[in-house]
């Protein structure tokens, strides 16, 4: 170490600002560290110090609260209004690298949409592989996308064993960019997209940063939905997902979830067959775990408000499964149809659970096509258009799969 120490043998000073620190006897005897911060006339300025020490090294410095929050509000504008440019440009070092070791300009990937893969050794292989299989499919198709190798030397699993020979050698089997080893963009990177200490942790894997062209939008969780989804989720965004699954149901009519000649139970009065409720709007509601009785009376109300009108919609309740006592208890109260106990629901679940559950509500207009598609509906007060209005498919598939698979915040489209 290059600086000055308090002598071992020397317990009276220890002791003595252990106390003015206010640190208990405990905290000295059994030698626990704590980074504390004095400005040159002994005014304590940062009474826990080592994470600004590990998250901005000398750019802390002199580790006054103003300093701080000029550095947060920094990292809170590279996070919220990011570019590559912004993120990748430091004033020493404005290039990445190729697997050949040769300089790449930053500024030559500000049009394309980039990748930031965080990779730390002996972590699992499953990823990698198939990022280099959505790379390859990307690049024969002339799409406009790079990846930038951010290679993790500092964690609890690469720390020991992390070399400039292993990241040559991980690196050289690669064929898109990197930052170098050990550069100083990739703590900077950690820190302004809160990478984790232990990817073994709970949440999203968040190996995978994916950043707009110009920094129009940025997704923190490329990673799980490129795993989960697949090259068809390009450019690796959730609003991509929720632009897929928008345009599914879009596709999907009446005629696709049964047989023309299935019938449907009435509680009092004869079966009413699919072809008597063509040109109808019809609510499909599946019975599940989000089924609510608050939705339900108000769709009661609804329903029978609207039974004589122009505005009428007929409802077809189906049940959870054969004999399902909810679902009896729900009909014997309700004035709508039921769905069969055969056919059962299974195909209705699998056209709907692509990329969610499989139950809550599907809208159908007039004309047989879906306007609604909800896991969690809810039917507010003085709202009449619900749930017959267009424009919404996309937007409640955004956030049911946000979440579904535990995203912990709504995407940021960056204008």
């Amino acid at each position: 170490m290059p600086w000055t120490a308090i002598p071992f043998f020397d317990t009276q000073s220890r002791n003595s600002l252990g106390k003015r620190l206010g640190l208990p006897d405990a905290f000295i005897s059994e030698f626990q560290t704590l980074s504390v911060v004095f400005d040159p006339s002994g005014v304590v300025l940062q009474p826990a110090a080592a994470g600004f020490f590990s998250w901005f090294g000398a750019q802390a410095y002199p580790f006054t609260a103003q300093r701080m929050d000029c550095l947060e509000n920094e990292y809170e504008e590279a996070l919220y209004h990011p570019s590559i440019t912004k993120l990748l440009t430091f004033p020493e070092c404005n290039y990445v690298i190729n697997n050949q070791n040769q300089e790449v300009p930053v500024h030559n990937l500000e049009d394309k949409v980039v990748a930031l893969y965080f990779d730390e050794e002996s972590i699992s292989a499953e990823l990698p592989i198939k990022l280099k299989t959505a790379y390859d499919e990307l690049l024969a198709k002339e799409k406009n996308f790079e990846i930038v190798l951010v290679h993790i030397h500092d964690s609890v699993y690469s720390s020991e064993c992390a070399t400039e020979e292993s990241f040559w050698k991980t690196f050289s089997k690669m064929p898109w960019l990197a930052l170098p080893f050990k550069d100083p963009r990739c703590k900077y990177l950690k820190r302004v997209f809160s990478y984790p200490v232990d990817l073994e942790g709970p949440g999203p894997d968040p190996r995978l940063v994916i950043i707009g062209p110009r920094g129009k939008y940025y997704e923190l969780y490329g990673a799980d939905i490129l795993q989960r989804f697949g090259v068809e989720a390009y450019p690796f965004t959730r609003m991509r997902i929720a632009k897929l699954e928008a345009t599914y149901m879009k596709e999907l009519k009446l005629d696709k979830f049964w047989d023309p000649n299935i019938s449907f139970i009435q509680k009092n009065g004869p079966e009413v067959k699919l072809s008597q409720l063509v040109g109808k709007r019809i609510i499909l509601v599946i019975e599940g775990e989000w089924a609510s009785g608050k939705f339900l009376r108000r769709l009661k109300a609804r329903y029978l408000e609207m039974k004589e009108t122009d505005d009428a919609f007929e409802v077809i309740f189906v049940p959870k499964k054969v004999g399902s006592p909810y679902g009896k208890h729900v009909f014997a109260a309700m004035p709508w149809l039921r769905h069969p106990h055969r056919p059962r629901r299974t195909n209705i679940v699998k056209l709907l659970c692509r990329f969610r559950r499989g139950d809550g509500i599907v809208a159908f207009d007039r004309d047989g096509t879906v306007v609604r598609r909800s896991t969690a509906p809810s039917i507010e007060r003085g709202n009449k258009e619900y749930p017959f209005y267009a424009g919404g498919l996309e937007k409640e598939a955004l956030t049911e799969v946000t979440e579904k698979y535990n995203w912990d915040y709504l995407p940021i489209e960056v204008w």
